[in-house]
């Protein structure tokens, strides 16, 4: 996609907003793709083109950036999943299970909204702001209401405690946001949320199931995930200089300074700034 945001420059990036994106035509060698990708670029003055790619298709060039993947297999039946679970994961789901959480799956704006409530409150314990209601609202309205994604809400007692949503196509299923109110996360409904989706999207013919991008110094998140039993691996994304027809050197992933700022801020401020600059993110 041409990216035209100024002040950043002008740029190419395969794709805004996705964790990876792997060529489509796998008997299309990656280099014929990529080369038609550079001229194209060279056409409409693009000053970056930027792959993200689950697998390092440039050898010895140093990627700009590495994250981890997850990849659940979601084939070997409910059963075998379930018992691939960590001991952590286990015991979490027996407690949410005790203290009653209840776990609900829809696609209405109401849930997509009730979910973006809970994402505000997440962010703001990360120290990062929200993306927009906007955006929310696009992905309710292209993706979410015409059943290629989901929202799924876990309850206890009357009140929402946590919840997720995913987006599936074909036979995949990508978790691609998760959250959760602070002041219920002794009840486990997060690992409630998790585990319903699971066992849903097994029982549905999903052959896989994607847990997005993870950076390598946020331990807690990549904790979590591992917990569930998938396959791990690293996501590559390369930035290419088209004026100077090179790589641009890599960067080195590390918590964002500026987090503790963000943490004390009131949730309204730090969604005035989402809006501000979440379109420089792409």
């Amino acid at each position: 996609m041409d990216i035209r945001r100024p002040p950043t420059p002008r740029r190419g990036v395969s794709l805004p907003f996705t964790d990876h994106c792997d060529p489509l035509f796998t008997e299309i060698p990656f280099k014929s793709l990529f080369d038609a990708a550079v001229e194209t670029g060279r056409e409409r003055s693009w000053k970056i083109l930027e792959t993200r790619t689950t697998w390092d298709p440039f050898g010895a060039d140093r990627p700009y950036e590495t994250f981890l993947g997850h990849v659940l297999d979601l084939t070997a039946g409910e059963e075998r999943i379930f018992s691939r679970f960590n001991g952590a994961t286990r015991r979490n789901l027996r407690k949410a299970g005790r203290e009653g959480v209840e776990v609900s799956i829809g696609n209405s704006w109401g849930d997509t909204a009730e979910y973006y409530r809970l994402h505000c409150l997440t962010r703001k314990k990360h120290g990062m702001p929200p993306q927009p209601l906007k955006f929310f609202k696009k992905i309710h309205e292209h993706v979410i209401s015409k059943h290629n994604g989901a929202v799924f809400l876990a309850r206890r007692g009357g009140e929402i405690a946590a919840g997720a949503v995913f987006f599936h196509f074909h036979d995949g299923v990508l978790y691609k946001f998760g959250a959760s109110d602070p002041a219920l996360q002794e009840f486990r409904a997060s690992n409630g949320v998790m585990g319903e989706a699971i066992r849903h999207y097994a029982g549905r013919d999903f052959r896989h199931l994607c847990f997005g991008r993870t950076e390598f110094w946020n331990e807690g998140l990549r904790r979590f995930k591992m917990g569930w039993g998938p396959e791990e691996r690293t996501i590559y994304y390369h930035r290419y200089g088209i004026p100077g027809k090179a790589f641009l050197p890599g960067v080195e992933s590390r918590s964002p300074r500026w987090n503790r700022l963000f943490r004390i801020l009131p949730v309204p401020v730090l969604r005035l700034i989402g809006t501000a600059v979440y379109g420089f993110m792409a």
